[in-house]
């Protein structure tokens, strides 16, 4: 795992979704690792059911599929999937409602999702992204 990084490190950025790929191919064990450890270019998906675009990252990610905040729908569709509780999923709607404004004022667009879910200690976190 420690050269798998120092190569990541040693890596020009544009290749390091290349380098990363392979190193999961060649270290399945340690994919859990490298992907919470290795930055990785933001990508988008686009919702159908809401008519908007979301940012993909380890944060809505499960298994193989991505959460919209849009839709709370999983991109492709995941059995089992985890979902933040009612509450908490109202939160994330007026987050990402207000974080969208916020984004077209200051940034003058761009794409932004707000990620909540429950944390160990009865709390919750939160995670905002822009991509711009």
């Amino acid at each position: 795992m420690e050269a798998a990084m120092g190569l990541m490190r040693r890596m020009p950025p544009k290749h390091s979704e290349t380098a990363l790929s392979a190193l999961l191919s060649l270290l399945p064990d340690h994919s859990s690792d490298l992907l919470s450890q290795v930055d990785q270019p933001l990508q988008v998906l686009f919702d159908e059911e809401s008519g908007k675009e979301f940012i993909l990252c380890e944060y809505n990610r499960d298994a193989d599929s991505y959460r919209s905040p849009w839709s709370n729908k999983y991109h492709p569709p995941l059995e089992d999937a985890l979902y933040p509780p009612a509450e908490l999923r109202k939160l994330e709607i007026e987050a990402n409602e207000v974080f969208a404004i916020y984004r077209d004022q200051y940034y003058e667009g761009g794409i932004s999702s707000v990620y909540m879910w429950e944390d160990d200690n009865e709390g919750f976190v939160a995670c905002f992204l822009i991509k711009k």
